[in-house]
């Protein structure tokens, strides 16, 4: 009967932790965002070398990614995808920056994680490593989350141990933090920028009367806005030749629950704008798609 009662217990524990393993993903209807770990650097910075010549570095970014993992999340290898661009003129023609940039814009991760890890040397002659992590939406920038840990201090000089220690300290309660922020995104929606300009030599303006209901542009536009934002979220400043736009756009696809493509949107605004505009001989042609950034002009 102790036996019994025994595996029991072991049997409840083992599916307890099971379902504490499985707090993420699909299974409970949550989305989880893609995550590329990558090196801090200042601007100038060599790339290749901030990884290269410092073997710290090379092993945070494999260790926070290993971390990613082990938590249920699905990351992106910025190490192996930065290789792949060797071959290509992304790493000899522009910054390094640049490359850093690229590198994670072709990765289509929804989250970066920017890793700094460095030594303090101490006047008693004992050092520590600083281990910093700080989780930012690709697409908007937006600060989801930010921790930073220490080694504690010892007289050594092996800071491959020291960086162990203090990429052990990671707790969960900084993928937690990470989380919710993006659930959080996932529930209200990402803002995206639009900027809508009428060119000097077009005699419109955004009060000029364009299609067949009589209203004027600003009006129309803001219509499709309430039909198309995000739930009905968005905002417009006027000048007489500019729409300046705020919108919430989803961050999956509500039919498919692939990533949301702003370039989805640029093609529906235009073809709008186009519909409208037809009768004035103006046709709008966009000028800038970054992002989520979108510059549309109408000379």
């Amino acid at each position: 009967m102790k036996k019994y009662l025994l595996l029991l217990f072991v049997v409840s524990c083992f599916s307890g932790a099971a379902k504490a393993q499985n707090t993420r993903g699909t299974e409970n209807g949550v989305k989880q965002p893609d995550i590329i770990v990558v090196p801090f650097t200042k601007e100038g910075d060599d790339i290749r070398k901030v990884i290269e010549d410092n073997p710290m570095m090379s092993l945070a970014i494999s260790k926070v990614k290993e971390t990613f993992n082990d938590r249920g999340f699905i990351t992106r290898d910025f190490i192996a995808l930065l290789k792949s661009l060797k071959t290509t003129d992304v790493l000899t023609q522009g910054s390094q920056s640049d490359a850093k940039s690229k590198v994670v814009q072709n990765s289509k991760a929804d989250i970066e994680v920017s890793t700094k890890i460095f030594v303090i040397n101490h006047p008693e002659g004992s050092s520590e490593v600083s281990l910093e992590l700080q989780a930012a939406e690709v697409h908007t920038g937006s600060s989801l989350a930010n921790v930073s840990y220490l080694s504690g201090k010892y007289i050594t000089s092996d800071t491959i141990r020291l960086a162990n220690r203090a990429l052990g300290m990671i707790k969960d309660n900084f993928f937690d933090q990470l989380q919710n922020a993006f659930d959080q995104i996932v529930e209200n929606g990402r803002e995206m920028t639009i900027q809508i300009v009428l060119g000097e030599n077009c005699e419109l303006d955004v009060y000029s009367e364009v299609g067949n209901k009589g209203n004027d542009l600003q009006i129309e536009i803001e219509d499709w806005l309430a039909a198309n934002a995000y739930k009905g979220v968005y905002s417009v400043n006027s000048s007489d030749k500019v729409l300046d736009i705020s919108m919430q756009v989803p961050v999956f696809d509500q039919s498919t629950g692939n990533p949301y493509s702003p370039s989805r949107l640029r093609g529906t605004l235009q073809r709008f704008l186009k519909e409208i505009l037809e009768p004035t001989g103006h046709e709008p042609k966009a000028r800038a798609n970054i992002g989520q950034k979108l510059v549309i002009g109408i000379d």
